[in-house]
């Protein structure tokens, strides 16, 4: 960030012949500065055309091996390549960039553009865009924007005063609850996280197969009760007795799965799975480690940590995530896990987590619905255990 807002590269990789129509001082006029709809900081754009492959990944390097974190917006038809019929995948090319700035402190959107009429998905791009959206610079801005807002929402937030903290809670109504998974919902949403399914539902939520037995916890605004923030604890087993924290998603979470007309959230509740916590759904663990997980009431998992844009800067991630370890610890709980992008590491590292395997496979694939890549982590939560973190050959 410069003292005059964020700073936004664009970067156009694309033959010349793609944009020789294309008036390049009206289109470079039309990324001038933009602002972040919830704090209404500054967006500027660096607007680049590049046309060639070695040209890209020179600019990319450089910007990813910065000693400030930057911010980049890839537009190539490069992007992606096809798979099935109808359908398109990640490009070797879109792989290395990811690779390259999961390893970075910056953080780069992708944009790719096709020979189609309508807008697409695949995995690791942000968004796929048919190459007419080249023609009209108005419109690929808005559509820059998003990814302008989703990797804003990444990056650690700029620290701002709030008059007062926020409530964090297990003790809410089923109106607060439905606010949380609404949150997960519109946040997921801007995030390109929810899948299509799930987009298209009546209940604008986001709710999957381990959200009725969970503890939800929800930030609560302290003047108006607004939920400003929301986590859940996954806690496998049998958990002691405790007053003070509530699991009531049983009820709610099967009551509106029943009353949506599509199938999408009865489905998923219904799928079952034989793990215990949704990470073990997604991470290969080492043999090593997998001995070391029994017997599961030791463990819970932290997910679906959620602030509101509007709140972010306020303390309202670190109030939840206290809450959760104070919740942990109240269930007998002696380890913490978790699964987050790799850009979280750091912040989650304040709070005593560390890599759970230390190594090349620290990166892995997730579920469909969230980033394709993530590391997971671990902290301990009483002073018995012993160490956890494994490397990747064991």
């Amino acid at each position: 960030m410069s003292d005059h807002g964020l700073v936004f590269n664009l970067l156009v990789a694309l033959p010349t012949i793609l944009y020789k129509d294309v008036q390049l001082d009206r289109f470079i006029e039309s990324f001038q500065q933009v602002a972040i709809k919830w704090t209404n900081e500054t967006v500027h754009f660096s607007v680049q055309f590049l046309n060639s492959t070695d040209a890209l990944n020179t600019a990319i390097i450089r910007l990813a091996q910065s000693s400030d974190p930057t911010f980049s917006i890839i537009v190539s038809d490069k992007l992606t390549s096809s798979a099935a019929p109808g359908a398109l995948a990640a490009s070797e090319l879109t792989k290395q960039l990811r690779a390259l700035f999961f390893r970075s402190q910056s953080y780069c959107g992708l944009i790719a553009l096709y020979p189609g009429e309508n807008c697409m998905r695949a995995s690791d791009v942000d968004l796929v865009l048919p190459a007419s959206t080249l023609q009209s610079p108005t419109l690929l801005r808005e559509y820059a924007l998003k990814v302008v807002h989703r990797l804003w929402y990444k990056a650690p937030p700029s620290k701002r005063t709030s008059s007062s903290p926020p409530l964090v809670t297990t003790n809410i109504s089923s109106e607060q609850f439905r606010k949380c998974l609404e949150l997960r919902y519109t946040t997921y949403g801007m995030l390109g996280y929810i899948d299509r399914e799930v987009e298209d539902s009546e209940l604008k939520i986001e709710m999957d197969f381990f959200d009725p037995q969970a503890v939800h916890i929800a930030a609560l605004e302290a003047t108006t009760q607004r939920v400003i923030g929301t986590a859940r604890l996954i806690v496998p087993g049998n958990a002691p007795p405790c007053s003070d924290i509530k699991f009531f998603g049983e009820k709610y979470c099967r009551e509106w799965a029943d009353k949506e007309p599509y199938p999408v959230f009865r489905q998923r509740l219904d799928q079952g799975t034989t793990a215990s916590m949704p990470i073990f759904d997604t991470f290969p663990f080492p043999q090593t480690y997998k001995r070391r997980l029994r017997p599961i009431a030791k463990y819970c998992e932290l997910s679906r940590l959620i602030v509101d844009p509007e709140f972010r800067g306020m303390g309202v991630g670190s109030a939840l995530i206290q809450f959760c370890f104070d919740t942990a610890r109240k269930l007998a709980r002696k380890v913490m896990v978790l699964e987050c992008a790799p850009h979280h590491q750091k912040m989650y590292e304040q709070y005593g987590f560390n890599l759970i395997v230390k190594g090349k496979k620290i990166f892995y694939s997730r579920a469909r619905e969230l980033d394709q890549m993530a590391i997971a982590m671990a902290a301990a939560l009483t002073d018995d255990v012993a160490p956890w973190v494994v490397s990747d050959d064991s």
